[in-house]
Protein backbone atom coordinates (compact mmCIF):
# COMPACT_ATOMS: atom_id res chain seq x y z
CA UNK A 1 0.00 0.00 0.00
CA UNK A 2 2.76 2.23 0.36
CA UNK A 3 3.59 1.94 -3.41
CA UNK A 4 0.07 2.95 -4.06
CA UNK A 5 -0.43 5.95 -1.75
CA UNK A 6 2.87 6.79 -3.06
CA UNK A 7 1.45 8.12 -6.65
CA UNK A 8 3.39 6.56 -8.71
CA UNK A 9 1.15 4.72 -10.71
CA UNK A 10 -1.99 6.27 -13.38
CA UNK A 11 -3.40 3.22 -12.22
CA UNK A 12 -3.42 0.04 -10.45
CA UNK A 13 -5.12 -3.47 -10.55
CA UNK A 14 -5.63 -6.09 -8.50
CA UNK A 15 -6.79 -9.65 -9.39
CA UNK A 16 -7.80 -11.35 -6.24
CA UNK A 17 -7.60 -15.40 -5.72
CA UNK A 18 -9.73 -17.67 -6.99
CA UNK A 19 -11.25 -18.71 -3.36
CA UNK A 20 -12.70 -15.17 -2.68
CA UNK A 21 -16.58 -15.46 -4.21
CA UNK A 22 -18.07 -12.84 -2.34
CA UNK A 23 -19.68 -9.45 -2.50
CA UNK A 24 -16.16 -6.63 -2.46
CA UNK A 25 -16.14 -2.96 -2.85
CA UNK A 26 -14.42 -3.27 -7.05
CA UNK A 27 -12.63 0.51 -6.04
CA UNK A 28 -10.76 0.88 -2.35
CA UNK A 29 -7.91 2.98 -1.48
CA UNK A 30 -7.23 3.75 -5.35
CA UNK A 31 -7.23 -0.18 -6.28
CA UNK A 32 -9.61 -1.16 -8.77
CA UNK A 33 -10.19 -4.81 -8.56
CA UNK A 34 -11.19 -6.57 -11.67
CA UNK A 35 -13.70 -8.88 -10.10
CA UNK A 36 -16.83 -11.36 -11.26
CA UNK A 37 -18.41 -12.41 -8.63
CA UNK A 38 -21.28 -14.17 -10.52
CA UNK A 39 -18.44 -16.29 -12.54
CA UNK A 40 -16.49 -17.30 -9.68
CA UNK A 41 -19.95 -18.95 -8.05
CA UNK A 42 -20.10 -21.09 -11.20
CA UNK A 43 -19.05 -25.00 -10.25
CA UNK A 44 -16.52 -25.17 -12.94
CA UNK A 45 -15.72 -22.02 -14.51
CA UNK A 46 -14.84 -20.41 -10.99
CA UNK A 47 -11.92 -21.91 -11.21
CA UNK A 48 -10.98 -20.01 -14.26
CA UNK A 49 -12.06 -16.62 -12.95
CA UNK A 50 -9.01 -15.49 -12.38
CA UNK A 51 -7.46 -16.16 -15.77
CA UNK A 52 -10.96 -14.79 -17.81
CA UNK A 53 -10.49 -11.74 -15.18
CA UNK A 54 -7.07 -11.42 -16.82
CA UNK A 55 -8.32 -11.35 -20.58
CA UNK A 56 -10.77 -8.11 -19.03
CA UNK A 57 -7.92 -6.30 -17.75
CA UNK A 58 -5.81 -7.01 -21.14
CA UNK A 59 -8.67 -4.57 -22.36
CA UNK A 60 -7.94 -1.65 -19.46
CA UNK A 61 -4.59 -1.01 -20.50
CA UNK A 62 -3.41 0.35 -23.38
CA UNK A 63 -1.14 0.73 -26.15
CA UNK A 64 2.51 1.66 -25.47
CA UNK A 65 1.92 1.74 -21.08
CA UNK A 66 4.36 0.87 -18.71
CA UNK A 67 2.59 -2.16 -16.97
CA UNK A 68 4.06 -3.29 -12.87
CA UNK A 69 3.67 -6.39 -12.02
CA UNK A 70 3.66 -6.89 -8.20
CA UNK A 71 5.29 -10.14 -8.07
CA UNK A 72 4.50 -12.67 -10.84
CA UNK A 73 1.80 -14.98 -10.02
CA UNK A 74 -1.30 -17.24 -11.69
CA UNK A 75 -2.76 -14.38 -11.16
CA UNK A 76 -0.91 -12.48 -13.89
CA UNK A 77 1.07 -14.38 -15.79
CA UNK A 78 -1.59 -14.82 -18.28
CA UNK A 79 -1.79 -11.00 -18.93
CA UNK A 80 2.32 -11.05 -19.68
CA UNK A 81 1.52 -13.72 -22.36
CA UNK A 82 -1.63 -11.80 -23.42
CA UNK A 83 -0.16 -8.20 -23.56
CA UNK A 84 2.69 -9.77 -25.79
CA UNK A 85 0.38 -11.33 -28.14
CA UNK A 86 -1.89 -8.80 -28.82
CA UNK A 87 -0.15 -5.61 -27.54
CA UNK A 88 3.33 -5.65 -27.70
CA UNK A 89 3.99 -1.89 -27.89
CA UNK A 90 3.81 -2.32 -24.00
CA UNK A 91 6.63 -2.67 -21.64
CA UNK A 92 6.07 -5.58 -18.67
CA UNK A 93 8.38 -5.00 -15.22
CA UNK A 94 7.74 -6.78 -12.51
CA UNK A 95 8.58 -6.34 -8.27
CA UNK A 96 10.09 -9.79 -7.28
CA UNK A 97 8.46 -10.05 -3.56
CA UNK A 98 9.14 -13.80 -2.80
CA UNK A 99 11.13 -16.26 -4.96
CA UNK A 100 12.22 -19.24 -3.34
CA UNK A 101 15.67 -21.48 -5.03
CA UNK A 102 14.94 -24.75 -6.20
CA UNK A 103 10.81 -24.55 -5.74
CA UNK A 104 9.47 -25.96 -8.86
CA UNK A 105 6.35 -23.36 -8.52
CA UNK A 106 8.51 -20.69 -8.45
CA UNK A 107 11.22 -21.46 -10.77
CA UNK A 108 8.55 -21.77 -13.58
CA UNK A 109 8.14 -18.04 -13.63
CA UNK A 110 12.21 -17.57 -13.47
CA UNK A 111 12.23 -17.54 -17.86
CA UNK A 112 9.07 -14.72 -17.55
CA UNK A 113 10.42 -12.64 -14.59
CA UNK A 114 14.20 -12.07 -16.28
CA UNK A 115 12.28 -11.45 -19.86
CA UNK A 116 10.86 -8.73 -18.62
CA UNK A 117 11.39 -5.24 -19.70
CA UNK A 118 12.90 -4.19 -15.94
CA UNK A 119 12.90 -5.73 -12.47
CA UNK A 120 12.94 -4.49 -8.76
CA UNK A 121 14.19 -7.32 -6.41
CA UNK A 122 14.31 -7.24 -2.90
CA UNK A 123 17.81 -9.06 -2.62
CA UNK A 124 20.79 -9.60 -4.99
CA UNK A 125 20.54 -13.01 -6.47
CA UNK A 126 22.53 -14.21 -9.63
CA UNK A 127 19.11 -15.87 -10.40
CA UNK A 128 18.00 -13.11 -12.01
CA UNK A 129 18.92 -11.26 -14.98
CA UNK A 130 20.74 -7.69 -13.77
CA UNK A 131 20.17 -5.78 -16.67
CA UNK A 132 17.91 -3.10 -15.91
CA UNK A 133 17.41 -4.34 -12.34
CA UNK A 134 17.75 -2.26 -9.00
CA UNK A 135 17.43 -4.03 -5.23
CA UNK A 136 15.24 -1.74 -3.22
CA UNK A 137 14.64 -4.49 0.35
CA UNK A 138 11.55 -2.68 0.93
CA UNK A 139 9.33 0.66 0.83
CA UNK A 140 8.69 3.39 3.67
CA UNK A 141 4.79 5.81 3.69
CA UNK A 142 5.82 8.92 2.00
CA UNK A 143 4.76 10.71 5.39
CA UNK A 144 7.10 9.89 7.87
CA UNK A 145 5.96 10.10 11.41
CA UNK A 146 8.37 10.59 14.04
CA UNK A 147 8.91 7.32 15.74
CA UNK A 148 10.36 7.12 19.50
CA UNK A 149 14.17 6.91 19.38
CA UNK A 150 16.44 4.83 21.90
CA UNK A 151 18.45 6.70 24.84
CA UNK A 152 18.99 3.73 26.92
CA UNK A 153 19.21 0.63 25.25
CA UNK A 154 17.17 -1.98 27.23
CA UNK A 155 17.61 -6.21 27.33
CA UNK A 156 14.12 -6.51 25.43
CA UNK A 157 13.44 -7.82 22.64
CA UNK A 158 10.78 -8.53 20.18
CA UNK A 159 10.06 -10.96 17.32
CA UNK A 160 7.01 -10.43 15.29
CA UNK A 161 5.53 -11.85 12.11
CA UNK A 162 5.96 -15.34 10.88
CA UNK A 163 6.88 -17.60 13.25
CA UNK A 164 7.68 -20.82 11.71
CA UNK A 165 11.03 -22.22 13.14
CA UNK A 166 12.85 -21.41 9.45
CA UNK A 167 11.52 -18.11 9.26
CA UNK A 168 11.90 -17.29 13.29
CA UNK A 169 14.40 -20.50 14.92
CA UNK A 170 11.98 -19.94 17.79
CA UNK A 171 12.65 -23.11 18.75
CA UNK A 172 16.23 -22.34 19.43
CA UNK A 173 15.40 -18.98 21.52
CA UNK A 174 12.74 -19.66 23.47
CA UNK A 175 15.50 -21.76 25.54
CA UNK A 176 18.12 -19.12 25.31
CA UNK A 177 15.85 -16.48 26.98
CA UNK A 178 14.70 -19.02 29.55
CA UNK A 179 17.87 -18.94 31.11
CA UNK A 180 18.08 -15.31 31.12
CA UNK A 181 15.76 -14.55 32.78
CA UNK A 182 16.83 -10.82 32.82
CA UNK A 183 16.22 -10.80 28.88
CA UNK A 184 12.67 -10.09 28.00
CA UNK A 185 11.24 -11.62 25.11
CA UNK A 186 8.29 -9.84 23.21
CA UNK A 187 6.46 -12.01 20.70
CA UNK A 188 4.16 -10.87 18.61
CA UNK A 189 1.34 -12.81 16.02
CA UNK A 190 0.26 -16.49 16.28
CA UNK A 191 3.08 -18.28 18.52
CA UNK A 192 2.29 -21.82 18.22
CA UNK A 193 2.15 -23.79 21.19
CA UNK A 194 5.80 -24.28 22.48
CA UNK A 195 6.06 -20.61 22.91
CA UNK A 196 2.86 -20.36 24.66
CA UNK A 197 4.03 -22.60 27.42
CA UNK A 198 7.36 -21.31 27.34
CA UNK A 199 5.06 -18.20 28.05
CA UNK A 200 3.55 -19.76 30.66
CA UNK A 201 6.68 -21.07 32.71
CA UNK A 202 8.95 -18.06 31.82
CA UNK A 203 7.45 -14.68 33.64
CA UNK A 204 10.50 -12.65 30.85
CA UNK A 205 8.90 -14.60 27.63
CA UNK A 206 5.76 -12.80 26.48
CA UNK A 207 3.50 -14.21 23.79
CA UNK A 208 1.14 -10.89 22.71
CA UNK A 209 -1.11 -12.96 20.07
CA UNK A 210 -2.13 -11.24 16.97
CA UNK A 211 -2.73 -7.68 18.09
CA UNK A 212 -4.15 -4.45 16.89
CA UNK A 213 -1.70 -2.46 15.35
CA UNK A 214 -1.65 0.14 18.18
CA UNK A 215 -1.01 -2.21 20.95
CA UNK A 216 1.86 -3.89 18.69
CA UNK A 217 3.17 -0.09 18.87
CA UNK A 218 3.52 -0.36 22.02
CA UNK A 219 5.07 -3.32 22.27
CA UNK A 220 7.45 -2.22 19.53
CA UNK A 221 8.54 0.93 21.20
CA UNK A 222 9.72 -0.53 24.62
CA UNK A 223 11.50 -3.15 22.59
CA UNK A 224 14.89 -1.53 22.23
CA UNK A 225 15.79 -4.86 19.44
CA UNK A 226 14.12 -6.63 16.88
CA UNK A 227 15.37 -9.80 16.36
CA UNK A 228 15.32 -11.10 12.31
CA UNK A 229 16.88 -14.59 13.18
CA UNK A 230 16.09 -16.05 9.71
CA UNK A 231 17.56 -19.87 9.44
CA UNK A 232 20.10 -18.55 6.12
CA UNK A 233 20.72 -22.47 5.22
CA UNK A 234 16.69 -22.73 3.88
CA UNK A 235 16.33 -21.70 0.68
CA UNK A 236 12.96 -19.48 0.90
CA UNK A 237 15.41 -17.07 2.67
CA UNK A 238 18.05 -16.19 0.23
CA UNK A 239 16.48 -14.13 -2.31
CA UNK A 240 13.75 -12.28 -0.33
CA UNK A 241 13.68 -9.37 2.33
CA UNK A 242 12.13 -9.26 6.06
CA UNK A 243 9.21 -6.48 5.93
CA UNK A 244 9.79 -6.19 9.55
CA UNK A 245 13.80 -5.18 9.69
CA UNK A 246 12.93 -1.73 7.41
CA UNK A 247 9.50 -1.43 10.00
CA UNK A 248 11.89 -1.82 12.74
CA UNK A 249 14.75 0.57 11.53
CA UNK A 250 11.99 3.14 10.63
CA UNK A 251 10.85 2.99 14.28
CA UNK A 252 14.52 3.19 15.52
CA UNK A 253 15.05 -0.43 16.94
CA UNK A 254 17.75 -2.04 16.80
CA UNK A 255 18.45 -4.89 14.43
CA UNK A 256 19.51 -8.30 15.00
CA UNK A 257 20.07 -10.65 12.26
CA UNK A 258 21.16 -14.18 11.05
CA UNK A 259 21.64 -13.15 7.24
CA UNK A 260 23.67 -10.59 5.65
CA UNK A 261 21.78 -8.23 4.21
CA UNK A 262 24.21 -6.10 1.56
CA UNK A 263 21.16 -3.97 0.08
CA UNK A 264 20.65 -1.90 3.68
CA UNK A 265 24.28 -0.81 3.34
CA UNK A 266 25.35 2.17 5.10
CA UNK A 267 22.25 1.10 7.31
CA UNK A 268 24.28 -0.71 10.50
CA UNK A 269 22.63 -3.53 12.06
CA UNK A 270 23.88 -6.46 14.43
CA UNK A 271 24.96 -9.63 12.50
CA UNK A 272 24.91 -12.39 14.45
CA UNK A 273 25.31 -16.64 13.90
CA UNK A 274 22.21 -18.78 13.17
CA UNK A 275 24.52 -21.98 14.93
CA UNK A 276 25.73 -19.97 17.80
CA UNK A 277 22.82 -17.63 18.91
CA UNK A 278 23.31 -17.70 22.77
CA UNK A 279 27.01 -16.79 22.67
CA UNK A 280 26.69 -13.75 20.24
CA UNK A 281 23.63 -12.39 22.12
CA UNK A 282 24.99 -12.55 25.47
CA UNK A 283 27.97 -10.07 23.21
CA UNK A 284 25.00 -7.91 21.81
CA UNK A 285 23.73 -7.66 25.54
CA UNK A 286 27.31 -6.90 26.56
CA UNK A 287 27.73 -4.19 24.67
CA UNK A 288 28.98 -0.46 25.72
CA UNK A 289 25.82 1.63 25.58
CA UNK A 290 27.58 4.16 23.24
CA UNK A 291 28.31 0.83 21.12
CA UNK A 292 24.90 -0.44 20.56
CA UNK A 293 23.68 2.97 20.00
CA UNK A 294 25.40 2.92 16.80
CA UNK A 295 22.99 0.35 15.78
CA UNK A 296 19.97 2.46 17.03
CA UNK A 297 18.18 5.68 16.08
CA UNK A 298 18.36 5.30 12.02
CA UNK A 299 15.01 6.04 10.99
CA UNK A 300 15.98 8.93 9.10
CA UNK A 301 18.53 7.20 6.69
CA UNK A 302 16.01 4.21 6.42
CA UNK A 303 13.21 6.51 5.42
CA UNK A 304 15.57 8.34 2.55
CA UNK A 305 16.60 5.02 1.03
CA UNK A 306 13.39 3.42 0.86
CA UNK A 307 10.64 6.12 0.78
CA UNK A 308 8.08 6.36 -2.26
CA UNK A 309 9.92 8.82 -3.47
CA UNK A 310 13.22 7.14 -4.38
CA UNK A 311 11.14 4.21 -5.80
CA UNK A 312 9.22 6.76 -7.59
CA UNK A 313 12.73 7.60 -8.72
CA UNK A 314 13.84 4.33 -9.30
CA UNK A 315 10.58 2.96 -11.38
CA UNK A 316 11.04 6.12 -13.85
CA UNK A 317 14.84 5.28 -14.26
CA UNK A 318 13.78 1.78 -15.30
CA UNK A 319 11.73 2.80 -17.51
CA UNK A 320 13.68 5.02 -19.18
CA UNK A 321 16.40 2.78 -19.61
CA UNK A 322 14.27 0.20 -21.53
CA UNK A 323 13.18 2.46 -23.94
CA UNK A 324 17.04 3.41 -24.88
CA UNK A 325 17.42 -0.26 -25.27
CA UNK A 326 14.46 -0.21 -27.62
CA UNK A 327 16.24 2.90 -29.47
CA UNK A 328 19.50 1.00 -29.62
CA UNK A 329 17.95 -1.98 -30.72
CA UNK A 330 16.26 -0.39 -33.98
CA UNK A 331 19.54 1.72 -34.31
Amino acid sequence: MNLVSGGMFDKVFSILPPFVNRDIEKVRDGIEVVYSRRLRLLPIVGKLAAIIEQVTLLSKIHKESNVWLYNLTPLNAVLVKLLRWFKPSVKIFVIVLDFTPGDKRAERWLPTINSCDGRIILSTSDKFEMTNTICLPGVTPLERSNWPTIINPTKEFILSGQLSDKISLLSRLLPIFASHPDWILNITGIAPKMAVDYAEKHSNIKCHGKCPYDEFLNVLHRSSFLLSTRDPRMPENQCNFPSKIIEGLLHNRIIISTIDYTQLNPIKYLKIDASNLEHDLVNVVNMPKNALLEYANQAMLTDQMFNARRWAYEIGNIERESFKHVINKEI
